[in-house]
């Protein structure tokens, strides 16, 4: 129950943790942050492929028909 908090090493020991650990947390945070932005863009890309997919289709299928009609 009794610390030495005058123990300049003790104080020296503390503070370089709380440092490491938010040193830690604020990785942690980058690395989730980026994998968001991964996430956000492939999705992005996925879909204008998959609009571009519909496009072809589009253009292969019913542009004939409607040129024929005209």
């Amino acid at each position: 129950m009794k610390v030495d908090v005058t123990n300049k090493q003790l104080l020296i020991s503390c503070s370089s943790a709380w440092q490491k650990y938010f040193a830690d947390l604020e990785d942690h945070k980058k690395k989730h942050e980026e994998e968001a932005t991964s996430k956000k863009c492939k999705f992005i890309e996925t879909d204008i492929e998959s609009q571009k997919k519909k496009e072809k289709v589009f253009e292969k299928d019913v542009v004939p028909i409607i040129n024929d009609r005209c």
